[in-house]
């Protein structure tokens, strides 16, 4: 009961004093160091509470990771309130979610067949914290960064295990659409027809990636979307070449058939 008076008394006593130095115009709000100084003073009592009882080893290792969790992230936020770095927020929650994917990606890495799921958090969160960290003359990349570690995540699922050949098509789509993402950006390309040609390449890897001699059937769609986002996108010159090129893949397809053995 006198350590709750103690903690109690300290957040009364913090307040009154960020209060006070509000109203004499030391500082001009009182939350932003309210919350920093709370995350601190939480921080800390949950570290020296370690001390003052007697509890088992793996909540004493608990208390104190959350602990110094919680100061780190006091003593980022107050530099944030006071400008020494605008943007210590941002860092901080990149370590943070950074530490997160690592755990992912270990425990991925320690048992890749049985925890293949683990591509999922740990690519998605390593994405994530990548793009947050580009610098703003590449902000445009955004888009790109996150679904690409997304697309990095369905794409090890089928590497792993290539019976999971599914992943490819979800893999293909995000990553075009992060491209695509881009191009509104940074061109005038009609970005509908360019995703098309990205569905279409997508079906093309499912027939011709490992274990894609079951899978001839993704020509069918591939060429039918290659065809048609290439003749959305005039700009790029493609259109001529259309019926050559599918004439060369529909005889390079009979002739794959002539020499497949037969089952």
């Amino acid at each position: 009961m006198k350590r709750d008076n103690i903690f109690w008394g300290s957040v009364l006593i913090l307040l009154g004093v960020l209060f006070l130095l509000q109203r004499r115009g030391i500082i001009s709000e009182v939350a932003p160091y309210f919350w920093s100084l709370a995350l601190l003073f939480v921080g800390g009592w949950l570290i020296l509470s370690v001390y003052w009882r007697s509890s088992g080893l793996g909540e004493e290792r608990f208390s104190i990771a959350l602990g110094g969790l919680l100061v780190f992230g006091g003593v980022v936020s107050l530099l944030e309130a006071t400008g020494i770095i605008p943007e210590a927020g941002k860092i901080f929650w990149g370590i943070l979610w950074g530490a997160v994917a690592l755990y992912f990606l270990y425990l991925l890495m320690a048992d890749k067949a049985r925890n293949w799921w683990a591509a999922f958090p740990g690519f998605t969160l390593a994405g994530m914290v990548a793009a947050s960290f580009l610098p703003s003359s590449l902000e445009v990349f955004d888009g790109l960064v996150f679904l690409g570690g997304i697309s990095l995540a369905f794409l090890w699922t089928f590497l792993a295990n290539t019976h999971r050949w599914w992943a490819i098509i979800p893999a293909g789509v995000l990553l075009t659409l992060g491209v695509v993402s881009v191009l509104d950006e940074l061109s005038g390309i009609d970005t509908g027809g360019i995703f098309l040609i990205g569905l279409g390449l997508t079906f093309v890897l499912v027939a011709i990636l490992p274990g894609g001699g079951h899978r001839t059937w993704a020509f069918i769609p591939g060429a039918a979307l290659l065809i048609i986002g290439t003749l959305l996108v005039p700009s790029l010159g493609l259109g001529a070449y259309i019926g050559p090129v599918v004439l060369i893949l529909l005889g390079a397809y009979f002739i794959f058939q002539f020499f497949k053995p037969q089952e």
